[in-house]
């Protein structure tokens, strides 16, 4: 299967309504075009203020959204992420898979993960930092 290397711009939107800073962005887009990609940091030299004008926008690679995703809540629940059938899932469940309090399902691994942020966000979980620049 064909998975999408970044999200889309109306994933991104998503991503930003959920006040992920744009500057945790590893590539940007224009519509539905990759424009550009960094290696170990985020994107310096776009000003994220000016996003709007120049119709180009943040956008975000599985391994960065990954990052985003804390592997604990409440010191019980896991973090559990793969392939079902057609679909991939993401799940926030206790150790014994008894209790689940997030089952994101989608059919592609950065779909499920921007739903698994806007759930997060939306119940007031803290996302993992992302540390961006030359050290990162």
């Amino acid at each position: 299967m064909n998975y999408p290397i970044a999200t889309t711009a109306e994933q991104s939107e998503r991503l930003l309504k959920c006040n992920v800073e744009p500057e945790t962005a590893d590539m940007v887009c224009e519509g539905k075009k990759i424009l550009g990609l960094t290696f170990g940091g985020s994107i310096p030299n776009y000003k994220w203020e000016n996003v709007k004008k120049v119709k180009i926008i943040p956008s975000w690679s599985l391994s960065r959204l990954l990052q985003m995703l804390p592997l604990l809540l409440e010191e019980y629940y896991r973090l559990v992420m793969g392939p079902v059938g057609n679909a991939w899932v993401i799940e926030y469940n206790d150790i014994n898979i008894t209790d689940c309090i997030l089952k994101s399902v989608a059919e592609d691994p950065i779909e499920c993960s921007v739903q698994a942020i806007e759930w997060l966000t939306a119940e007031e979980h803290k996302l993992n930092e992302i540390k961006c620049g030359k050290n990162e």
